[in-house]
């Protein structure tokens, strides 16, 4: 009977040890994502530059260039609510996302012009 519990209780630490957190599996994915697929190719004068994932804040942040038509800072300004509607539906419908959005992460999304690379466009939060 000793052993079954020391054998059970060996294999639980095993386990519990080699699983990762949920935050470290953020940071990994989003990493690995910007490894693999960034910049991606500019679909809708939209392209994602890179994603990170703050582990202490607990926010997730992609990055993205806006260009042509898309690049005009006076236009997103006048739009900036419907924007963020836009953002929010299309998050709230990603499967992928859902662990993330269960555990209360934040997204984050920063708009860059291609014009001018400094420039941020728009910069917005989603609190889940």
């Amino acid at each position: 009977m000793m052993k079954k519990l020391i054998y059970i209780t060996f294999l639980a630490a095993l386990v519990s040890s080699c699983t990762e957190s949920l935050e470290d599996k953020a940071a990994r994915e989003a990493k690995e994502y910007t490894e693999k697929y960034c910049p991606t190719p500019f679909i809708n004068d939209s392209r994602t530059d890179s994603a990170s994932f703050e582990k202490t804040s607990r926010v997730y942040t992609y990055y993205i260039t806006l260009r042509n038509k898309a690049d005009n800072k006076q236009a997103i300004d006048a739009n900036k609510q419907k924007l963020h509607k836009l953002q929010k539906e299309a998050l709230d419908n990603n499967p992928g996302l859902k662990k993330y959005k269960e555990a209360h992460f934040t997204f984050r999304f920063v708009y860059h012009s291609a014009k001018n690379p400094q420039q941020v466009l728009l910069d917005d939060t989603f609190k889940y």
